[in-house]
Formats: C-alpha cells, sequence, structure tokens
C-alpha cells in the first residue's frame, strides 16, 4: 500500500470533534503551507490548543509535528504542487488549451475525480448503501443551492430501487411537516458543499438527535457535521475561475445507487415493471414523428411477450 498523506489519513477517521473540526479545515485551506508552520503557529491560526493539535496527529499515526512536517514537504515533492508551482501549472494548463473550455473543465474535472476515488474506500460506499436499503425505515435526503439538484437526482433514481424515499425541501415554513414521521429507524442523506447551508445544517443535526443515521457527502473533511455524521463521504469540487465543480458529487451519487441495486435487486424490479406500467398509462414521453416505434420501446415489447408484468428491461430513461 502507498504511502497516505495527511488528507487521506483524515478521510479514515469515522468522526470528528469540534475542535478536530476546526484544526482540519485549517490543514485544507492551508495544505501545503501547513509545511512551513509550527505547531504554536498552527494552534494560533486554527483557534485550537496546541495539546488538540498533538492529539490529532497521534491519533492519525504521526509521531510528531516533525512527522507531519516532513509527510507534507515529501507530498509536496511528490506532487510538484508548491503554491507557484500549481500557479505556473494552472497558467500552462489554461495558455495550452486556449480558449477551450472544455478541455480546461475535463482537466480539472479528471483531477477531482482521482482525488475522489482515493478518498472514498469501498467498505464506506457499502456501509452507506446498506444503510439506505435498511427494511424498516425511511430515507430522507436532502441538499441546499446547488446541492438541491443533485439531491433531487439521487431522490429520483432512488424511487425506482425502494419505498419510501423522501425528498427535503428548503421551506422552512413546512420543515416540521416534512419531519413529523421521522423515527431512528430512519436515515439521512445530506449533500452540502462550502460554504455549507445553514438550513441543511440544522435539519441534519435535529436527525441526529432523534437518533437517525447521517450520511455527509461533501467537498470538505471539515464540515459543521464532521463530528455527528455516521459516514462521511468526500467529493472533491475544485474548478476554474468562478465556479466550482459537482461531476465528482455526481458521480459518488450514482455509485451509492449502484452500490444499493444488490441489495434490493427483487423489490427494484417490480417497482421498475410499475413505472414501465404507469410510463405507458400516463404517455409520459413525446411520441416519435409519424408514430415509430422507439428502439427501447421495441425491446421492452420483446421481452414482455405482449404482457405488462414480465418486463425485464430496467433501465430508466
Amino acid at each position: 500500500m502507498g504511502r497516505k498523506n495527511l488528507l487521506d489519513r483524515i478521510s479514515q477517521l469515522d468522526r470528528l470533534t469540534p475542535s478536530e473540526t476546526k484544526l482540519v479545515a485549517f490543514f485544507e485551506e492551508n495544505y501545503h503551507l501547513t509545511a512551513f508552520e509550527t505547531i504554536s503557529s498552527v494552534s494560533e491560526k486554527s483557534g485550537v490548543s496546541k495539546a488538540t493539535v498533538g492529539r490529532l496527529l497521534n491519533h492519525l499515526g504521526y509521531q510528531g509535528f516533525t512527522d507531519l512536517m516532513i509527510d507534507i514537504r515529501q507530498d509536496v515533492v511528490d506532487r510538484l504542487e508548491s503554491p507557484i508551482d500549481r500557479y505556473i501549472d494552472r497558467r500552462n494548463e489554461m495558455d495550452e488549451a486556449g480558449d477551450d473550455f472544455l478541455a480546461q473543465h475535463v482537466s480539472y474535472t479528471m483531477k477531482n475525480l482521482e482525488e475522489t476515488l482515493a478518498r472514498n474506500k469501498p467498505e464506506k460506499i457499502n456501509r452507506a448503501a446498506e444503510l439506505m436499503t435498511a427494511p424498516k425505515g425511511g430515507l430522507y435526503v436532502m441538499g441546499g443551492a446547488t446541492s438541491n439538484s443533485l439531491a433531487h437526482f439521487f431522490y429520483l433514481l432512488a424511487k425506482y430501487m425502494r419505498k419510501r424515499v423522501y425528498l427535503l425541501n428548503a421551506d422552512m415554513s413546512t420543515i416540521r411537516h416534512q419531519l413529523i414521521d421521522v423515527c431512528n429507524d430512519d436515515v439521512l442523506l445530506c449533500i452540502t458543499h462550502y460554504r455549507f447551508s445553514a438550513y441543511t445544517i440544522r435539519v441534519a443535526k435535529w436527525f441526529h438527535k432523534i437518533g437517525c443515521p447521517v450520511i455527509l457527502l461533501s467537498d470538505r473533511e471539515a464540515t459543521p457535521l464532521s463530528d455527528i455524521a455516521d459516514i462521511r463521504l468526500y467529493a472533491r469540487s475544485a474548478g476554474l475561475p468562478l465556479f466550482n465543480s459537482r461531476v465528482a458529487t455526481l458521480l459518488v451519487l450514482e455509485a451509492l445507487l449502484m452500490a444499493m441495486a444488490p441489495l434490493l435487486e427483487e423489490k427494484m424490479r417490480h417497482r421498475f415493471n410499475v413505472f414501465e406500467d404507469m410510463r405507458d398509462d400516463f404517455e409520459t414521453f413525446a411520441a416519435w414523428p409519424g408514430g415509430a416505434v422507439p428502439p427501447r420501446a421495441r425491446q421492452i415489447a420483446r421481452h414482455t411477450n405482449g404482457g405488462k408484468n414480465g418486463r425485464k428491461d430496467t433501465k430508466t430513461d
């Protein structure tokens, strides 16, 4: 197994205390510059005690602050990503790409996906899938702003797979109505990105208070929910100036759906069949020119052998 850097080690922690969350946030914001800090300066700038710094480093497997400095400096050399190196690298990428903005975005996206893959171990994805397919409870999904669109995407596809999937909206005036039936058998999937929706944070903390597991998907290891989340999943969101990317978050959500599928196979097959019947009943999609039958519909017809209940095709449109 290759050497684990500081952020790799942090991603393996189950939970962070409030003080550890502040310290991890400092490391994330100033990762490579930390190589030039002292334990006193880290303590002062992060707002935690030197004892907290020492305890976290020990928990992460470092022999001391000097050991951490050696690790970060080695990582800088390995990645060739000192601040000036990153600046030059970005300028070179943009100069080479010229006005090919798609190429620039793809380049950043690939880096995001590689980092996301490295920071999410299969056990975390599988454990999250097990929680979200538990037969007793319901699955609640929530996100604010751009995270809300991603939550809506996950909600729509999860509805194909299991009963009792609920999308929480950001209407504070109705949140009590939305949560009135929640019990500790339920699970919350919380999607949030820096700078973190205060509304989403309050709802997640309420789920935790009543004993519900909270699965957190974020673009930072240190968040206001790091101390309560049962499972923390990471999606890197770095992008070109103006907007951060949400591609990695979408990939993690799709991976969660894939992990849920084998656990719900029989129930899912029935639900897909019902969805297909309803598509026909409600004429959901536009007709093809001249009344032609779309290729997907012809494929479904072949599998049904003339009957609705035997559908075997289960891909969504």
